[in-house]
């Protein structure tokens, strides 16, 4: 006897949806529409699953990989078929360079459909080709449909977008119609999901990628025989590193020079050899050509700092050496000695205690002491050129708002300028939670939809982003206001794209602010009435200051303004840089 094709339907996407959960998936981001209906059922009668409404499939795929960083797990996206499924690619281009687990399922129409000119229907089989680490096609749900490959396809899926390096990867899924389920039980509660047998599906066991002894040995006598040393760590989300790297560097008697994305700026482990003003110290000439070192050993993505990036290229006759959990290439600037494929801690920790006994005493102390000494003294410069303007300043939004945050905190801070004057301005700390940002790819877009899937787990989030970035996914706020969520979003408004004033292109005169300033106008104020969140415009520091407490000793979310000028801005960041000058100055005399 035939089986009624909703019955078989029901099987279908209740396969996807259990192997899902028995995977290890808690969350999915679903955007409205028609052909995901199978999945969208199954999804929200599920119990195991938390279901998060997204509208805008753009914002979607930048809330769910909040979500993911914030878990550290893998967070599922599902969308209706068409150009719902092509507005996923800016999110998941920064999910991939970033290593953020996402599994995205699209659905589309069958491939009987395809390039016959049927409505919704575009090319989406590998749509996103290089921007995820795996794609497929599924088949549609048929009497011939394998459900033992509908399992071991989805287990497949969330294992690779675990596996270094992590990233979002791509199940196609078509649908023919009628789209409903025989009946509305097309999936399990969590108990039955993970203790159902999977029908063949197998299991996914990891392991790290441990350093051999051989390998160890031979940095340890690298770094024996270096005493001019820097451990350089650029954004990173493993949160075993900071302490195997202050071990390392303690050992080693090398700095290091963190990243603020790094996760070594704030916590509380051993911070006494962070240097948290790299970028300010490496754009003075004098202490960059006396602090040339002769190993370098990077870990994390590339250093968000110009200086730091700066530095490692022109020491050309050093040898740097690039450390990665995957065997991928993060070094655009072919300068690197040796790559070594394998779990950073481990090797931190295994260095650390292979090293010569004596490697950090005499032999490198005055090395250590050189960069701290000077790292403090334009820190103090630094702190008190921000407090010393009162007029609007960008930078000192991260000096007043440095003092104001808990460990339970979680703050993110856009691109373009806002990231750089983190790097500057926020000093380390070890009341501070975590600190991240979209560095990925970089971009400016998506932010206020990444910065709410964090919020979106339960923790209070402070964003911080210039206006041009805010204008970009200003969406986003939808999501964060039909669910509750708490946010306090400081937008530094400079009425335009306020990094370029800094660039090669603010000596264009006659086109820069049509090109490059484009000065929009816009009025937040405005916009927070549209998704029903807060807005305070502040006017001094004492009023920003009263807003941010505020907010976070309240609920909802508050969106909380500061208008710079885009101009003044660059001269008061030049006398900042020439203070630290001063300061290094006095410091050696």
């Amino acid at each position: 006897m035939t089986r009624p094709y909703a019955a078989i339907l029901r099987d279908h996407v209740g396969a996807i949806i259990e192997e899902l959960i028995g995977a290890g998936v808690r969350h999915i981001v679903v955007s409205p529409g028609s052909r995901s209906t199978p999945l969208a059922i199954a999804a929200i009668e599920s119990k195991a699953l938390r279901v998060w409404m997204n509208y805008d499939e753009r914002s979607a795929a930048f809330f769910a990989g909040g979500i993911a960083r914030a878990e550290r797990q893998p967070v599922a996206l599902l969308c209706t078929s068409g150009t719902a499924a092509a507005n996923y690619l800016a999110g998941l281009a920064e999910a991939r360079l970033a290593r953020v687990p996402l599994v995205v399922l699209t659905a589309d129409r069958p491939p009987e459909h395809r390039d016959s000119g049927a409505a919704q229907t575009i090319a989406q089989v590998d749509l996103y080709r290089r921007h995820v680490a795996w794609s497929i096609d599924l088949p549609p749900p048929d009497a011939g449909t394998s459900l033992r490959h509908v399992r071991a396809t989805i287990c497949r899926a969330v294992a690779l977008s675990l596996e270094p390096p992590a990233g979002p990867v791509h199940i196609n899924v078509p649908f023919r119609e009628p789209l409903i389920p025989a009946d509305s039980d097309v999936a399990t509660d969590a108990t039955v999901a993970l203790s159902r047998p999977s029908n063949g599906s197998a299991r996914v066991l990891r392991s790290t990628r441990l350093p051999s002894p051989e390998l160890i040995g031979e940095l340890a006598r690298l770094c024996d025989a270096n005493e001019r040393g820097l451990i350089v760590v650029g954004p990173s989300e493993d949160e075993s590193l900071p302490a195997a790297l202050a071990q390392m560097s303690d050992r080693l008697g090398y700095p290091i020079l963190a990243d603020p994305l790094s996760g070594l700026r704030s916590g509380r482990h051993d911070r006494a050899n962070v240097i948290d003003t790299a970028d300010a110290l490496l754009r003075i000439e004098g202490f960059a050509a006396a602090h040339c070192p002769t190993l370098t050993i990077r870990f994390g993505a590339i250093p968000t700092s110009k200086p730091v990036t700066t530095m490692l290229e022109s020491v050309v006759d050093a040898t740097h050496i690039v450390v990665d959990d995957a065997p991928e290439w993060r070094e655009p600037f072919s300068i690197a000695s040796m790559h070594v494929w394998c779990d950073p801690t481990a090797l931190a920790s295994a260095i650390a205690a292979s090293v010569a006994s004596a490697a950090a005493s005499d032999r490198t102390r005055t090395w250590i002491d050189g960069w701290r000494s000077s790292s403090q003294a334009a820190r103090r410069a630094i702190d008190d050129a921000a407090i010393g303007f009162n007029e609007p300043f960008e930078g000192r939004v991260f000096t007043e708002i440095a003092n104001m945050l808990d460990d339970e905190t979680a703050l993110f801070v856009g691109n373009s300028m806002p990231v750089r004057d983190l790097d500057v301005f926020f000093p380390t700390s070890a009341r501070v939670g975590r600190i991240m940002g979209n560095r990925g790819a970089n971009g400016i877009d998506g932010v206020v939809s990444s910065a709410l899937g964090i919020a979106a787990t339960g923790r209070r989030v402070v964003l911080v982003l210039g206006d041009l970035s805010a204008f970009h996914d200003l969406n986003g706020l939808l999501a964060g206001r039909r669910n509750g969520m708490n946010a306090t979003i400081v937008v530094v408004n400079n009425d335009g794209g306020g990094i370029f004033s800094f660039l090669p292109q603010a000596g264009i005169p006659d086109h820069f602010e049509t090109l490059f300033g484009t000065p929009h106008g816009l009025d937040f104020a405005g916009a927070a009435t549209l998704y029903g969140v807060r807005h305070q415009l502040c006017g001094d520091w004492t009023a920003f200051g009263d807003a941010v407490r505020r907010s976070l000793n309240g609920t909802g979310i508050d969106i909380i303004e500061i208008r710079t000028d885009r101009t003044r801005n660059v001269t008061l960041h030049r006398a900042v840089w020439a203070r630290v000058a001063a300061a290094l100055a006095e410091d050696n005399r």
